[in-house]
């Protein structure tokens, strides 16, 4: 039986080949330059996360989870299309952002600093406005039509639908967008006391449930290294010894007993299944595990890669 290696290891024999190919010019390849760009991002919080000392602030770290969803979701669905359309997709959906931001970074300056220059100015929502009519005119000429005939802009969901990811964005969502939004539920999960009386004081902070969170961006962002991997080797020409070390990547999350879940049966006072249950799921998946691990090479030769520091 192969040993399985801690997460951390996992991807320091991951990282050369990453950062190989993780250059990459602007020029006429909008669609590529995103690829390479998501995944260094994708990358380096697992490599982050996994290796960090202390979990005291990883409540911090899982709102990153969602956007790097979120690149996967929207990158595999423009594959779909051809690639000069992948790169005006890209390109316009850039300059649409680019110029929301400005107007309201104008706006926002204009009420609260309105002494300090900014990019920006009273025109910047007219040209928001001429992108966006650009971007919708680009999709509708692929196929993105409503049901009174006018083009629009498709939500990420409707994008994860058409690539195939829909259970994935609405697991993502449901799990991360509590950091973005508001939320009582990570509020009072903020809260513990020393006993379950009602009468007894709490006290709040992010550290609490830490070692959840910890948990739950290693478990999760493994998860979603793996499926990139999956949707976008070919297309960036990744070198396929990195497939050897996803496999290990999955054989690890096999072996787990139990996965993070968003809402966990302690935080509702309800107690777990009894641990029979969770060694009979074990077993399953460690069979299943033990047939990833052939295929994981610990040792791996490790390529050359130029020194890019300075």
């Amino acid at each position: 039986m192969i040993e399985q290696r801690e997460l951390a290891e996992i991807y320091k024999s991951i990282e050369p080949y990453i950062r190989l190919g993780q250059n990459g010019v602007t020029a006429n390849m909008h669609y590529e330059v995103a690829l390479k760009a998501a995944l260094a991002k994708t990358f380096d919080f697992n490599a982050y996360v996994s290796s960090v000392e202390s979990s005291s602030h990883s409540f911090y770290h899982t709102a990153t989870l969602r956007g790097i969803c979120e690149d996967i979701i929207v990158l595999k669905a423009f594959l779909a299309f051809p690639a000069k359309d992948r790169f005006e997709l890209i390109a316009q959906t850039q300059m649409t952002g680019v110029y929301e931001s400005l107007k309201s970074q104008y706006a926002f300056f204009k009420a609260n600093r309105p002494g300090q220059p900014v990019l920006g100015n009273k025109d910047a929502e007219k040209a928001e406005k001429t992108e966006k009519d650009k971007l919708l005119k680009l999709y509708g000429r692929l196929g993105f039509i409503n049901l009174k005939g006018k083009p629009f802009i498709p939500s990420v969901r409707a994008l994860a639908k058409k690539a195939g990811l829909l259970d994935v964005y609405d697991f993502f969502y449901s799990a991360t967008s509590k950091w973005v939004h508001f939320s009582p539920q990570i509020l009072m999960r903020m809260g513990w006391a020393p006993d379950a009386n009602p009468s007894s004081t709490f006290t709040f902070s992010t550290a609490s449930f830490s070692n959840y969170y910890a948990g739950f961006n290693a478990v999760f962002g493994a998860y979603l290294f793996a499926l990139f991997y999956d949707c976008f080797a070919t297309e960036l020409r990744i070198d396929p010894m990195v497939g050897t070390y996803v496999a290990e990547l999955r054989a690890y999350l096999n072996d787990l007993t139990r996965w993070p879940e968003v809402v966990t049966f302690e935080e509702m006072n309800i107690e777990r299944p009894n641990m029979i249950f969770y060694a009979a799921m074990k077993l399953v998946a460690e069979q299943e595990a033990e047939k990833l691990k052939q295929g994981a090479i610990n040792n791996a030769p490790i390529p050359d890669v130029a020194d890019n520091s300075e």
